[in-house]
């Protein structure tokens, strides 16, 4: 996925391996409710605007596409059946 210009995002999404996205918390919180939950608490995300996610980096990539697009490309079912788990 392309990392587009942060010029109106409001949040960064930083990956296990140091690659980050810049992001905007209204789609993000519109289309999942583990990010909804996320940003509208008075939890460090919500405040600092940054939110650190330890999973396989290819999953969240994967997640952000879904969340954007509305498309997913995923090598296998496993992949897939490994982002569900998580609940996000």
């Amino acid at each position: 996925m392309q990392n587009f210009s942060h010029s109106l995002s409001d949040v960064i999404i930083e990956l296990s391996d140091g690659r980050h996205y810049y992001a905007h918390s209204w789609v993000l919180a519109f289309r999942s409710c583990y990010f909804q939950r996320m940003l509208q608490s008075q939890l460090g995300e919500s405040q600092t605007r940054c939110i650190r996610i330890e999973d396989e980096p290819y999953l969240i990539e994967q997640l952000l596409r879904y969340l954007y697009l509305g498309q997913v490309k995923f090598d296998n079912l496993q992949q897939l059946l490994c982002l569900c788990l998580t609940g996000k």
